[in-house]
């Protein structure tokens, strides 16, 4: 089983109540949450890809990419702009997580060595370039 990892190294999550805090290890992960992931470089913030006017961030496969946050009021970003954390699995003691996205619903999926990284469904048959070690 092919297991994907998600690097936090120079990042930092923003909580939708904009209180920044450090990602806490794996092992103390909660199992379900939702937050904006920030560069902490300059703050910039993932999010999908594409035109809302045309629905383009509802498209599988678009790619992911980062942004100047875009505040909703004074306690959110906008919806593509925050992903849940969910707790898939654990094996061997590692922790598994899906990132999903608030706004599309899809999932981050892993990209092959040389490709961007971009949202899709669920996967049914095998949920490997879904899962992620954060650490």
């Amino acid at each position: 089983m092919i297991k994907r990892l998600l690097f936090f190294v120079g990042l930092f999550l923003l909580i939708s109540f904009k209180e920044e805090v450090e990602v806490p290890p794996s092992s103390e992960m909660i199992d379900y949450g939702t937050y904006s992931i920030a560069n902490s470089a300059d703050a910039r913030v993932m999010q999908i890809q594409g035109d809302l006017l045309f629905n383009e961030k509802y498209w599988k496969e678009v790619p992911i990419n980062l942004s100047a946050p875009e505040a909703v009021n004074e306690e959110n970003l906008e919806r593509w702009q925050e992903w849940d954390i969910i707790h898939n699995s654990t094996a061997d003691g590692v922790k598994y997580y899906q990132i999903r996205n608030l706004h599309s619903g899809m999932f981050l999926n892993a990209a092959s060595a040389d490709a961007q990284v971009k949202q899709n469904w669920e996967l049914k048959s095998t949920m490997d370039p879904q899962l992620w070690k954060i650490e």
